[in-house]
């Protein structure tokens, strides 16, 4: 929600005083973080109270006016965790739409097959389990219905299902 300067400035300083002002204001940009993200997360979950998640939403899409970009791809991570489905969260001004998504360990959706990242998306970057990107707003409805259709191809019922990896030791 701010940027690293600060972050770096704290661990490069010599100074005791300046260190512990700047581990004081990060401390406090990141209370305002977490109070973000779980206002966020709650107006998520009040919409999904509304037409709760059915087993047809293979992947999760939302979007509303003005959410802190800084904090959806933290917001995309809690959804997941809830509701284990990739999850894109979406913040919307002036007409485009910005945001980030996190997936499932069984689904990669950024494969260069995938047919969400060739429609009116204008930016686009991200790996195995994160992505980023920017839209047109009006585009969501579809782009909410295309990467549904493609995670249902993709991922079966038990997919879908938590799963709890062991530790093997290498000893």
């Amino acid at each position: 929600m701010d940027d690293a300067e600060k972050v770096i400035r704290m661990f490069l300083t010599e100074d005791l005083d300046t260190a512990r002002a700047l581990a004081k204001q990060l401390h406090s940009l990141n209370q305002e973080r977490q109070q973000t993200e779980a206002e966020i997360v709650r107006l998520v979950l009040e919409e999904c109270v509304k037409a709760p998640v059915d087993a047809n939403q293979i992947a999760l899409v939302f979007a509303g006016p003005k959410l802190h970009r800084g904090v959806v791809g933290i917001v995309a991570s809690r959804l997941v965790e809830r509701f284990y489905r990739p999850v894109f969260v979406l913040s919307e001004e002036d007409g485009l739409a910005q945001g980030s998504g996190r997936s499932i360990a069984p689904f990669h959706r950024w494969t260069r097959s995938n047919p969400c990242r060739i429609f009116s998306i204008t930016r686009f970057g991200g790996h195995r389990q994160a992505a980023g990107l920017s839209m047109d707003a009006q585009s969501i409805p579809e782009f909410r219905r295309r990467l549904n259709a493609y995670a249902a191809e993709r991922l079966t019922a038990a997919d879908l299902r938590p799963q709890l990896l062991s530790m093997r030791s290498s000893i």
